[in-house]
């Protein structure tokens, strides 16, 4: 899928958001738009499944592209990809920094998303165990690791923009699911179930709010 320019937020306010990257820039979206909305900025999204930020295959070229000629009344920029896939990629890593430096030269803010916590299981083959009624084993548990997001909250930072975790500070307890809606269709991208969950979450924890002025 290949999402240029799709509109959220408040569509007609004058203060903008542009966002880019990947699937996790499409699963951020919902929440992304939420706040958004709830802020006063529209939202523009410009991303492609599956693409690395240097991938030079046509559909990713065409988000890339895209998202680089709307430069504008940008105010805030926002970057998001999969960032466990990138950090042992040097070539990865310097593609980031020069998408952030771009960004900046047109943007009052950018801002890089970190990536949310990994599940250690499917949760879709769960599903489809409870459905087909066959015993699975599968312990319902997170990847207790966060050094890419470590990584490349240093990087952010090095380059001069800002770094976002909205998993700080929220209740972990109903991370995977709440009211039986399942927050995660897959080991590392949220639901919309999970997106509007973190939105509340952000609600109730607005000192961290990444759109603070």
């Amino acid at each position: 899928m290949i999402n240029l320019n799709c509109q959220g937020g408040s569509k007609e306010s004058e203060k903008h958001i542009v966002f880019f990257g990947n699937s996790h820039a499409e699963h951020y979206f919902e929440f992304v738009s939420l706040i958004a909305k709830s802020k006063g900025y529209s939202v523009s999204l410009f991303s492609s499944g599956g693409c690395l930020i240097s991938t030079e295959s046509q559909k990713c070229r065409t988000a890339y592209e895209a998202y680089s000629a709307y430069a504008e009344s940008r105010d805030i920029t926002l970057i998001a990809f999969r960032w466990d896939t990138i950090t042992e990629s040097e070539i990865e890593l310097n593609a980031l920094r020069n998408i952030l430096l771009e960004a900046k030269k047109i943007s009052g803010r950018v801002i890089v998303l970190a990536q949310p916590p990994m599940l250690a299981f499917e949760p879709d083959k769960v599903y489809n165990c409870s459905r087909l009624k066959i015993p699975c084993e599968m312990t319902k548990s997170f990847i207790d690791d966060n050094s890419h997001n470590e990584l490349i909250k240093k990087i952010a930072l090095d380059a001069g923009v800002e770094f976002y975790d909205p998993f700080q500070n929220i209740n972990r307890s109903e991370l995977l699911s709440k009211d039986n809606k399942v927050h995660y269709y897959d080991s590392n991208h949220l639901s919309v179930y999970g997106a509007r969950w973190l939105f509340e979450q952000y609600q109730s924890n607005a000192v961290n709010s990444v759109f603070q002025m």
